[in-house]
């Protein structure tokens, strides 16, 4: 029998940024997970960054200051840093290849890992269980190189924990799309060596069903929803904002971003001449460009004509504690940052989800009974995001005592499933 006084090692695998609040919200929720059922334990975040990137030291001082205790790691398989495109190019090359030889002769990364690398490979020779942070890491949009290269870097620390004959699994992930027969089958090879997957909702479940995984899966919403909001019984006034959280774009489509940037600008006008206080708030500022919300707010906030009752939030040293405070005075919160609209959730306060990429949103809004406050963000009409917006206000009292009581559900599902979880990899093999 697994008990609380097990002084198990645990690796978190894949930690991103506090930057990215979405990112940093999981990492807590799952570290706050474990440290309940097993306080003895120790945890180790290893990180996406290399020991001579920036990032590697900036990224993480939310984690810090809540779990001072939980030791970051350099990444074996780092984060490529911007360099000049060559130097990426075999910097990406050298990296690839010396992974591959670990991989093949594990033993090997004793003398291969130096420097802060060495401290890692020790944490991963001594550690008991590798944990996947959760989120949308594992797909393939299109069947090419480079995202190629982007599964094999997230992949890589847990089929390293699988040479190394250590427990494995994914917490509570997104997962696909997974285009092509090769990359299907890639995907499919690669989830069926671990010991245990959980998904964050039913799309994905499907997903990996659909492609021929036998593992089992287990359901678990997303760790985010385990970190505290207030009740729901926050009063709002007519004084309360709505508050706005657009991305920035990293995909191609750039006449799309366009698009969707003057459809918020239409709605933000609207909304601010029939008086609503408007904040544009940057749920995310970094650590990539196409992360750094701040550019979609600035130029969200150019396009729009009459600047009136519209405000920019600085979000900048905030964590992700902060922001569920800060989107728990709105009436309503428009987001393209899922994490924003989970974070709002948080305190009942209404939503409307626009999905962009991946089966994240619509997925966990439909797990709620919310979809039908889920725009994409490809067709955002205007007419029928207007009409959402003013039953949401016209409601807004009987909107949030609905949100209320499925979040309460949603946490407990949560937390029970997240503890199954647990304790289910800890007894693999």
């Amino acid at each position: 029998m697994i008990t609380k006084n097990n002084t198990f090692k645990f690796i978190i695998v894949n930690g991103w940024s506090d930057m990215n609040r979405g990112d940093s919200s999981i990492v807590l929720g799952m570290i706050g997970l474990i440290r309940e059922q097993f306080p003895d334990c120790s945890i180790c975040l290893m990180s996406e960054f290399g020991e001579d990137d920036s990032n590697f030291d900036s990224s993480y001082w939310a984690i810090k200051s809540y779990y001072p205790d939980v030791q970051i790691l350099p990444a074996l398989f780092p984060y490529t840093i911007n360099k000049r495109k060559i130097h990426k190019l075999i910097n990406s090359a050298l990296t690839f290849a010396i992974s591959c030889l670990v991989l093949a002769f594990p033993a090997i990364g004793h003398y291969l890992y130096r420097g802060a690398k060495a401290d890692t490979w020790k944490r991963l020779i001594e550690s008991d269980v590798l944990l996947s942070k959760g989120g949308h890491i594992f797909y393939f949009s299109r069947c090419f190189l480079q995202e190629f290269y982007g599964f094999f870097k997230h992949a890589f620390p847990l089929l390293l924990g699988v040479r190394l004959g250590k427990k494995t699994a994914l917490y509570a992930q997104s997962v696909g799309p997974f285009c092509g027969r090769v990359c299907q089958l890639t995907t499919k090879w690669f989830f069926n060596h671990l010991d245990v997957i959980s998904v964050r909702e039913g799309i994905s479940l499907q997903t990996l069903q659909s492609i021929g995984v036998v593992r089992s899966v287990y359901l678990v919403p997303d760790a985010a929803f385990l970190l505290s909001g207030h009740d729901g019984k926050k009063s709002t006034s007519n004084e309360s904002p709505v508050i706005i959280t657009p991305r920035q774009w990293g995909f191609n489509d750039k006449k799309m971003f366009e698009n969707y940037m003057k459809a918020l600008a239409y709605i933000v006008e609207w909304l601010a001449g029939k008086g609503y206080r408007i904040l544009l708030a940057s749920h995310t500022i970094g650590p990539t460009l196409s992360e750094d919300d701040r550019i979609a707010v600035k130029y969200l906030y150019k396009i729009i004509e009459s600047k009136e009752n519209i405000q920019m939030v600085d979000t900048e040293g905030l964590t992700a504690y902060d922001l569920i405070n800060l989107y728990s005075s709105a009436r309503l919160l428009i987001g393209t940052r899922f994490h924003s609209v989970i974070f709002a959730l948080l305190s009942s306060t209404p939503v409307i989800a626009i999905s962009y990429f991946g089966p994240k949103t619509f997925g966990i809004m439909k797990s709620l009974g919310l979809e039908q406050f889920v725009f994409d963000i490809s067709d955002l009409e205007v007419t029928n995001l207007k009409s959402t917006i003013q039953h949401i206000l016209e409601h807004e009292d009987q909107i949030r005592e609905e949100i209320s009581s499925k979040i309460k559900k949603l946490r407990e599902e949560a937390k029970n499933s997240g503890l199954v979880l647990l304790n289910s990899v800890l007894k693999e093999r």
